[in-house]
C-alpha cells in the first residue's frame, strides 16, 4: 500500500473512530441521566445531562430532559431557563408540556404577572385540553392575579430558620414540639449503604432534640424500633395528650417509587412501646398512606387525618379521616371531600383540637406558588372554606408541615424557601422554621383565626 493510500485509510479510521466514540459517549451520558432520573437521583441526572450538552448543544430533547431534572430537583431558576429554551426552539410543538412547566417555574420564582401570561398562552394554544394540565392552567390564569394581591399582605408572624444542628443541607421536615422542650422531626441526611455503591440511597430517619425553640441540642435518632434501617421513617404525629404516636414508614420498590404505611405506638411505663402497623381501614394495599395528624374527641376517642392516593379521592393526594377508639379499632377511611380536597394535591394536615381547626398544605387552592398552607375551622362536622395563611407562612415555593404550639402564638413549618440550607440549588431542600405571631397583633390574629377560620401517589414520603 503506497503512502497516499495509507494516509487515506488512517484519516478514514481516525475520523470514523472519533465519530463512534463521540456517539457512544453522548449516548452513555444520556443513558446515565435517564437511569438516574428513574431512580429519583435528580442531582446526578443534571450532571449527566450537562455532560451530554457539551457534545450536543442544540438538541431540544436534551434541553427538555435537563429542564425536567432541574424541576424535580427543585432548582426552579435553572428549570425555567431550560424550559424557556425548549419553548423558543420548539417550532413543531414536540414538547407541548414545556410551555406549562415554563409558566409553573415562573410562578415558583414569584414572577406572577409573567407566569399568568404564559399560562394564558398555554390555554390559548391548548383550548381543547381537558387533562390536569388544561384544568390547572385555566385556574392559574386567575390565581396568578390573586397571588399578586395575597403577596401584598403584611406577615402576621416572625419566622426564623431553626438552624444547625436541627437543619442540614439535606431535607429536614415535619417538626412537632412536645411539652415545649422536645422537638421531634424527620431528616433525609442518612445514607443507606448496599452491596452495590450505585444502589445506595438516602433515607429519612426520625430524630428528637431538646430545644429552647431557638437553640437545640444535638439531635438523636429514635431507636431501631422506629427507624427501620432500609426504609424511610418520618412524619411523626402525636395525640393532643401525647399518649399516642403515629408515623410513616415507606419502602423503596423496584420501580423506585415509595409505598408508605402508617404505624402507631403507645406511651406506656415512661417510654414509647413497639409500633404496630395500622389496620387495612387505614393502610390500603397498593396505595400510599402517610402524613398523619390526630384529633382528640373526648370519650368518643380520636380521629386520624392522613394523606393518601387511594381510589375515591377528589384529585391526586387527598386528606382522609378514620375515627378510632381506645381499643384502636379504626373505621373505614373517608375522604374529607370539598371544600378541603381539590383536583390537585392536599397534604401535611395538622389538627388543632382545642380550636377545632385543620391546617394543611395544597397545590389546588389559590396560593403564592408551590404548596401553600391553609386553615379551615370545623363546626358541627363541617369544614369552612380554606383560607390562605398569607405571606411569611407562605412563599412562592413549597410551605408544608404547619404546626401550632399550645400557647397559640408559635409553632413550626417546613419550607424550601430561599434561606434554607442546600447542596447545589438554593431551593432544593427543606428546612424547619419557627414562627412567632407578632406580639402587637397576636391577640387579634388569634381571635380572628379561631372566630372565622381565616387566615405520597406513590413517590411521596415527605414532600419531595
Amino acid at each position: 500500500m503506497n503512502k497516499s493510500k495509507q494516509l487515506l485509510v488512517f484519516i478514514f479510521l481516525f475520523f470514523t473512530g472519533t465519530d463512534c466514540i463521540y456517539a457512544q459517549t453522548l449516548k452513555a451520558y444520556l443513558s446515565a441521566g435517564e437511569n438516574a432520573t428513574e431512580k429519583s437521583k435528580y442531582a446526578e441526572a443534571i450532571e449527566y445531562y450537562g455532560k451530554a450538552l457539551e457534545f450536543e448543544t442544540e438538541d431540544l430533547s436534551i434541553y427538555f430532559k435537563m429542564a425536567e431534572a432541574c424541576r424535580q430537583y427543585k432548582d426552579y431558576e435553572r428549570a425555567a431557563a431550560w424550559y424557556g429554551k425548549v419553548v423558543i426552539g420548539d417550532k413543531n410543538n414536540r414538547f407541548p408540556i414545556a410551555l406549562f412547566r415554563y409558566a409553573e417555574m415562573k410562578k415558583y420564582l414569584g414572577m406572577y404577572e409573567e407566569s399568568g401570561r404564559i399560562f394564558e398562552r398555554y390555554v390559548t394554544t391548548h383550548a381543547t385540553d381537558t387533562s390536569y394540565f388544561g384544568v390547572k392552567a385555566r385556574k392559574e390564569v386567575v390565581d396568578c392575579k390573586l397571588a399578586i394581591e395575597i403577596a401584598k399582605k403584611k406577615p402576621s408572624a416572625v419566622f426564623n430558620n431553626a438552624g444547625t444542628p436541627v437543619n442540614t443541607v439535606y431535607s429536614d421536615f415535619g417538626a412537632n414540639l412536645v411539652g415545649d422542650t422536645v422537638l421531634y422531626y424527620s431528616s433525609l441526611r442518612f445514607k443507606y449503604e448496599t452491596t452495590k455503591k450505585e444502589d445506595e440511597y438516602y433515607v429519612s430517619r426520625m430524630l428528637m432534640a431538646n430545644t429552647a425553640k431557638t437553640k437545640s441540642a444535638t439531635p438523636i435518632p429514635l431507636s431501631i424500633l422506629f427507624n427501620d434501617a432500609p426504609t424511610h421513617n418520618c412524619n411523626v404525629a402525636f395525640s393532643p395528650d401525647y399518649k399516642l404516636m403515629v408515623f410513616t414508614r415507606c419502602s423503596q420498590s423496584e420501580e423506585f417509587s415509595l409505598d408508605c404505611e402508617m404505624y402507631l405506638s403507645k406511651w406506656e411505663d415512661g417510654k414509647w412501646g413497639k409500633p404496630n402497623k395500622l389496620s387495612t381501614e387505614v393502610n390500603l394495599e397498593g396505595f400510599t398512606s402517610t402524613q398523619p395528624a390526630i384529633e382528640a374527641r373526648g370519650a368518643d376517642g380520636y380521629s386520624l387525618y392522613f394523606v393518601s392516593n387511594r381510589p375515591g379521592g377528589k384529585g391526586k393526594l387527598d386528606i382522609w379521616k378514620s375515627e378510632f377508639n381506645a381499643a384502636l379499632q379504626f373505621s373505614p377511611a373517608a375522604n374529607l371531600g370539598e371544600p378541603i380536597n381539590t383536583f390537585d394535591d392536599e397534604m401535611t394536615p395538622f389538627f388543632d383540637t382545642p380550636n377545632q381547626t385543620l391546617y394543611f398544605s395544597s397545590y389546588g387552592h389559590t396560593g403564592l406558588g408551590g404548596m401553600d398552607i391553609f386553615k379551615s375551622v370545623k363546626a358541627n362536622g363541617t369544614f369552612s372554606l380554606p383560607e390562605n395563611l398569607g405571606p411569611g407562612y407562605n412563599t412562592s415555593v413549597n410551605d408544608v408541615y404547619f404546626t401550632l404550639n399550645r400557647d397559640n402564638k408559635s409553632g413550626t413549618l417546613s419550607s424550601n424557601r430561599i434561606g434554607s440550607m442546600f447542596i447545589r440549588s438554593k431551593t432544593c431542600c427543606y428546612d424547619i422554621y419557627y414562627y412567632n405571631i407578632t406580639p402587637t397583633d397576636s391577640v387579634e390574629v388569634i381571635k380572628r383565626h379561631h372566630r372565622c377560620g381565616c387566615c405520597t401517589r406513590k413517590n411521596t414520603c415527605h414532600c419531595s
